[in-house]
């Protein structure tokens, strides 16, 4: 194999896999955002709006020490299960009488964000893929890898 061979290869598997693992999941995403600040008749100013709103009802909690947040949590104990030969209903809405401020590690909230973009992100690429393969079917790679013949 030449060098101009492996350049083409290395080329289209680099753009295969840009395409599959950040094109396509952005897209995806970005999609997924439209639609939803189109359902719930909000735009990027309302989303910013309501991130500003939540960092200054944090901000109103108080100082928290190094390395932590302070966050409203609930200390009512949560409401059990209905059992499960009841008949099917909507669950009760949760009022919380007892609202505590509770001081939270920023690694172990950082840990949960991480972990919630990490499956969004997943989520993404199987369903663009999905997606893809829907509408286009599998890609034709046998010309990649078909040598020529000698002449």
């Amino acid at each position: 194999m030449d060098a101009n061979t492996t350049l083409r290869y290395g080329r289209k598997a680099f753009s295969v896999l840009v395409n599959t693992f950040v094109v396509q999941p952005a897209a995806l995403i970005f999609m997924f955002a439209l639609a939803s600040m189109a359902v719930t008749k909000s735009g990027p100013v309302q989303v910013a709006e309501s991130a500003l709103q939540e960092v200054a009802g944090l901000v109103a909690l108080g100082p928290a020490p190094a390395g932590y947040l302070n966050m409203q949590t609930c200390a009512d104990e949560p409401a059990k299960p209905a059992a499960l030969d009841e008949a099917p209903t909507l669950p009760e809405p949760i009022v919380c009488e007892n609202q505590v401020v509770e001081a939270v590690p920023i690694a172990s909230m950082a840990d949960k964000i991480a972990g919630v973009l990490t499956s969004t992100y997943l989520v993404a690429v199987v369903l663009a893929l999905g997606i893809r393969f829907l509408f286009w079917g599998v890609p034709d790679l046998s010309g990649l890898w078909r040598r020529k013949k000698p002449a």
